[in-house]
């Protein structure tokens, strides 16, 4: 009699590591054991409704019940002959199996589309659970996103009848679409200066005046606006400051200011000034600009 006391001791140490686990081998009915593999293998699986089968080339492992998209409860039972592994069953290939051991299966089912990864964990007696894994985060940003309660074909419908419409006004198919886009371009860059004065000229609201002179703002309001926008723009210069300062800038950059005087004094002042000075000016010269946002230099 031949006794390899390095399987044995392995062997009793499987046992003992099962039983911390839960597992008792001696309670795991119907058929063959699986065996202990810490690195990566390729088995075969076979599959029918009510069925499922493997084999790592050598031994066959069945079992009573399916494999499904949730946690499922599989039976073991005694393993079909090796040659009679694929008759009746509807899908087989390759099973991923990444470890096991006498008490579990951690493996991947091949099926070329899913590809589900289960733990097979024994549970006592014949009773053993197909636990499946939770597919990761960056399989699930693969699948195209359908917002909720949003039909698609409407807004699919909407978009197309809109360009429809901008490309008739263009008036001469995809040429005019094209040189229609190109003067709204020019024509927003053209405006985009009076609209900067305009959005500083509005701070303080509309300009209202008395009623034989609406548009003549009083001295009080309109100096109050003036200081308004001043406050505004100091504040602006001063986070500027605070950013350039501790984003920006260098260690040396900022000594060399501090060594200058600083410059917080200077980037609060000068756009402070100009705030409140473009503010007053637009709202003295041009009332009718400030109450009216539609007014452009160059309308449509």
């Amino acid at each position: 009699m031949n006794l390899y006391h390095e399987e044995f001791a392995q062997g009793v140490k499987d046992l003992i590591g099962l039983y911390k686990q839960g597992n008792n081998i001696f309670e795991m009915k119907g058929g063959n054991l699986f065996p202990t593999n810490n690195s990566q293998k390729i088995w075969r699986y076979s599959k029918a409704p009510g069925h499922v089968h493997f084999t790592d080339g050598t031994h066959t492992f069945s079992f009573k019940g399916d494999l499904t998209d949730m946690d499922s409860d599989l039976e073991k039972v005694e393993d079909i002959p090796l040659p009679d592994l694929f008759n009746h069953s509807t899908a087989h290939g390759k099973a991923q199996v990444h470890r096991s051991d006498p008490g579990s299966m951690y493996f991947t089912i091949q099926e070329g589309h899913n590809n589900p990864t289960y733990t097979l964990k024994h549970m006592g007696d014949s009773k053993w659970k197909a636990i499946l894994k939770a597919r990761k985060v960056k399989d699930k940003l693969k699948e195209p996103i359908t917002p909720p309660n949003v039909n698609l074909e409407a807004v699919k419908e909407g978009m197309e009848k809109e360009l429809q419409t901008f490309m008739k006004e263009a008036g001469g198919g995809l040429p005019g679409f094209f040189n229609q886009a190109l003067g709204r371009g020019l024509q927003t860059t053209a405006n985009l200066p009076t609209d900067i004065m305009g959005a500083v000229g509005r701070i303080g609201g509309p300009i209202v005046g008395p009623v034989n002179d609406p548009l003549n703002e009083p001295m009080g309001d309109w100096g109050l606006h003036g200081l308004e926008s001043g406050a505004i723009g100091a504040g602006a210069g001063g986070l500027y400051h605070l950013l350039k300062r501790n984003l920006l800038n260098t260690k040396q950059e900022n000594a060399t200011e501090d060594a200058e005087g600083g410059k917080l004094g200077k980037r609060m002042l000068l756009p402070g000034l100009a705030m409140a000075g473009t503010n007053m000016a637009v709202r003295s010269a041009l009332p009718n600009f400030v109450n009216d946002s539609s007014l452009k230099p160059f309308p449509n």
